[in-house]
C-alpha cells in the first residue's frame, strides 16, 4: 500500500516490457498494406471516366546486422532491471525495519503509558491524603502546594505519554501504508 514501493514495482514492470520490446527487434517483421484510389486525368470535362489505382503490397524486414545497437539496448534494459531490483530489495528491507521500529516504539509507549497512569493515580491519592491532613491541621499549605504541583506534573506526563502513543500509532500506520485510514475516521 506504500506509494513509493508501488511506483518501484510499476517501474520494474515497465523495464520488463522495454526489455521484451528490445528483444523483439531481433525478429523479422512482415507488414501488409493496401490502397484503393480513383482518379481522373482528362483534357475534357467528363465525370464518367474514372481510373482506378489499387495498390497492394507486403513489406518484409529481416534484421541481419544492426552494429550491436539492439544488443546494447537489451543489455542496458537488463542492467536497469537489476538496478531497480536492488532498489526494490533495499526499499523492502527499509520498510520492514521501519515497521519493526514503529512497532517497538508503540509497545514501549504503551508500557510507559501504563506506568504514567499508575504514577498519576498514586499522585492523586497522595494529593487527596495531603488535603485531608491539611484540613485536620497535620500538613502545611506548602506541603499541599508541593503535592499539588507533583500531581499536576504527573497528570501532564500522563497526557504527554498519550500523545506519544498516538504518534507511534500513526508511525505504524504510515509504515504499513494505511495512513489514509485516519482520514476515513469520522
Amino acid at each position: 500500500n506504500i506509494p513509493s514501493y508501488m511506483a518501484l514495482m510499476k517501474q520494474a514492470d515497465i523495464y520488463r516490457q522495454q526489455t521484451r520490446l528490445s528483444k523483439a527487434a531481433y525478429y523479422p517483421t512482415l507488414a501488409a498494406f493496401g490502397q484503393f484510389k480513383y482518379s481522373s486525368y482528362n483534357t475534357e470535362y467528363n465525370l464518367n471516366k474514372w481510373n482506378s489505382m489499387p495498390t497492394i503490397g507486403l513489406s518484409l524486414s529481416i534484421p541481419i546486422f544492426k552494429s550491436g545497437a539492439t544488443d546494447a539496448k537489451i543489455k542496458q534494459s537488463l542492467l536497469k532491471q537489476q538496478q531497480l531490483n536492488e532498489d526494490i530489495s533495499q526499499t523492502r528491507d527499509f520498510l520492514a525495519v521501519d515497521f519493526q521500529n514503529s512497532s517497538s516504539e508503540y509497545k514501549n509507549a504503551m508500557n510507559l503509558l501504563t506506568v504514567q497512569k499508575e504514577n498519576k493515580e498514586l499522585a492523586k491519592k497522595v494529593y487527596s491524603q495531603t488535603i485531608l491532613q491539611y484540613r485536620e491541621g497535620m500538613a502545611s499549605l506548602a506541603d499541599v502546594l508541593n503535592i499539588n504541583s507533583e500531581y499536576l506534573q504527573a497528570n501532564n506526563s500522563y497526557n504527554q505519554q498519550i500523545i506519544k502513543c498516538k504518534t507511534s500509532e500513526i508511525k505504524i500506520l504510515k509504515s504499513t501504508g494505511n495512513l489514509k485510514q485516519l482520514a476515513n475516521i469520522k
